[in-house]
């Protein structure tokens, strides 16, 4: 009897205690007050940051030191000695470049044997600076994804994350004129070939992740209204994104791929092959035969790192016939990708393996 009533009294207090004041008041409490920044586009927010960041530049300028080294970082941001750090396609030597003369930058190049002379002549394809004044926007550079003389370039406003791409020939210097052109979005894209993209953009509702990333690739073939493009790949709304991509040779070849990033620690490279039962189901409608498989990305039955290896050993295959040739010691399989120099010592040079 002693034990039913104080288990009656307790559940009685608990009762009290959770329909009381102070519980109620302890429920508030944990409720994020901040759940409107979520909200990355609203004028709250944006205006909570215009805010932020008017408080914080107004401390940095009250510091003595801060003029000296505003002027300083101007001068390394501007010094035309630095180095113009690019890639090399084609026979030339791109980059992008910006200073005092150009605030938005040039995209520019150079051919390999007057860079590699130590005198650059740079050729300017894509002046952004001219672009942005007559266009009247605020035109930021986001990179440029290119096929021979063929190349998609990224243009954000203001510098946000969301990019237009719009095709541009770099040996007329200009914007293809009905060419391929991809809206304003959260995008990523890959040639296929000349004629054919991959595209991961925002498709309509319910096409983005909850990161606000696409998730659903399709394939994009020229002459056609980018709303028929066929779907390849869908990820899941879970993902952070799934990005197009390609993998390409040294000798040209490439190989389309879709990077679907589970989180930011952790992602999948999927190659195009006959899809299995198990593979994540894109919409059946207009599927395409060589739609990408999700299997821990397989490509017609085979992981792209097990390509990948595949490739490493026969490039070293290759540099092993040409170093037998030549005199020279063996590089190992792991290695002859990223040194195909050649070695004249008893061991691999890029790790030392014997």
């Amino acid at each position: 009897m002693r034990q039913f009533f104080a288990a009656a009294f307790g559940a009685f207090a608990l009762a009290a205690c959770a329909s009381s004041p102070a519980a109620t008041e302890t429920h508030r409490m944990t409720e994020d007050p901040y759940l409107w920044l979520e909200d990355i586009e609203g004028e709250r927010a944006l205006a909570w940051v215009r805010e932020q960041n008017a408080r914080s530049l107004a401390v940095l300028e009250a510091d003595p030191r801060y003029a000296a080294l505003y002027a300083d970082a101007s001068a390394i941001a501007n010094n035309r000695d630095r180095l113009p750090l690019g890639s090399v396609r084609g026979g030339h030597y791109y980059n992008f470049w910006q200073d005092a003369t150009h605030v938005r930058g040039i995209w520019r190049r150079a051919t390999l044997a007057s860079f590699s002379a130590g005198a650059p002549v740079w050729e300017t394809l894509l002046d952004i600076d001219a672009l942005a004044q007559a266009e009247n926007a605020n035109w930021v550079y986001k990179g440029a994804n290119c096929l021979q003389n063929r190349c998609m370039v990224a243009l954000s406003d203001g510098g946000r994350d969301a990019a237009e791409w719009r095709e541009f020939d770099t040996e007329t210097r200009s914007f293809v004129s009905g060419g391929f052109a991809v809206p304003t979005a959260k995008s990523s894209l890959a040639w296929v070939d000349h004629n054919t993209l991959l595209v991961a953009t925002d498709w309509g509702e319910g096409s983005m992740t909850e990161s606000g990333y696409a998730y659903i690739v399709k394939r994009w073939t020229r002459g056609t209204p980018l709303s028929s493009s066929v779907e390849v790949l869908r990820g899941q709304p879970s993902d952070v994104a799934v990005f197009a991509g390609v993998l390409e040779d040294v000798d040209g070849s490439r190989l389309p791929i879709a990077i679907e990033a589970d989180t930011f620690f952790e992602i999948q490279k999927l190659a195009p092959g006959r899809r299995s039962p198990a593979a994540h189901r894109p919409a059946e409608q207009g599927q395409h035969p060589g739609a990408f498989q999700r299997q821990s990305g397989v490509h017609a039955g085979r992981s792209v790192e097990r390509l990948a290896a595949r490739g490493a050993r026969l490039l070293s295959a290759r540099a092993n016939r040409r170093g037998r040739a030549r005199g020279a010691t063996d590089l190992c399989a792991q290695c002859a990708p990223i040194d195909r120099r050649r070695f004249n010592h008893a061991r691999c040079g890029a790790c030392g393996r014997l």
